[in-house]
């Protein structure tokens, strides 16, 4: 998996309302789903005018959403002229990705994970509490991949969630979150499994999921579940 094909199967998975292509921008329409869905990024070049940052924000502006830029880590120019403009650094993140084979070669206690669409009441509300909006959820909504959310459990209490999306073979892993009561007990580990097994059996040979880089937990998971790190990047804000 190269980036463009992550930011591609992204922007398919875990989709924006629209996209604009304007000048060397994609402008998103985010609706209040997050960063990701609403941030504007610079197209296959990097290369880019004064103007054409005024042209963005003037987009953005008629969007109803704040001044955000998604700047990956090789887009230094972009990164240091967006910091000249006053646009601050929020959320630096991590891309992780491996070989589907990876995550699924182990098997799940009995009646720990399911995958469920469309999400159950029960299911929303372990998310809405754990911080993923209304707005995030219509994000899983409107997902054009084939889809599923996993639900998980513990002491046959529901316990966690997570979200998963397949785009041209690769499956993207979003909003995994355990209940704080049930946490430590492998089953984040168990639902990132069965999402691999559901996503391979139709045909995703590849999976990957986006972390914060502070998210030191997660990251740990990730990584001994054999998942390595692609790449990795953060926004500018401006308000």
């Amino acid at each position: 998996m190269n980036l463009k094909d992550f930011w591609n199967a992204s922007d398919v998975c875990w989709p924006p309302i629209k996209k604009l292509e304007i000048g060397p921008w994609t402008i998103r329409e985010g609706g209040g789903g997050g960063n990701r869905v609403s941030a504007t990024s610079l197209n296959n070049s990097n290369s880019f005018l004064d103007t054409d940052i005024v042209r963005a924000e003037a987009a953005m502006k008629a969007l109803s959403q704040p001044y955000i830029f998604l700047i990956g880590k090789e887009e230094r120019e972009l990164d240091f002229t967006l910091e000249t403009l006053g646009y601050n650094i929020v959320t630096p993140s991590v891309i992780y990705g491996c070989d589907i084979d990876r995550v699924s070669n182990f098997d799940i206690p009995p009646i720990t994970t399911f995958n469920v669409w469309p999400p159950l009441e029960i299911m929303k509300k372990i998310w809405i509490e754990g911080g993923v909006s209304e707005s995030r959820l219509s994000v899983m909504e409107r997902s054009k991949g084939e889809k599923t959310t996993i639900l998980g459990r513990v002491s046959n209490v529901v316990a966690g969630c997570a979200f998963v999306s397949i785009y041209n073979g690769i499956s993207m892993v979003h909003s995994v979150l355990v209940h704080p009561n049930f946490r430590r007990k492998g089953l984040g580990r168990y639902m990132l499994n069965k999402s691999a097994k559901w996503a391979s059996g139709r045909g995703s040979s590849y999976i990957a999921l986006q972390v914060t880089e502070q998210n030191n937990e997660a990251r740990s998971l990730y990584k001994n579940l054999g998942m390595e790190v692609k790449g990795s990047y953060h926004y500018r804000v401006k308000f």
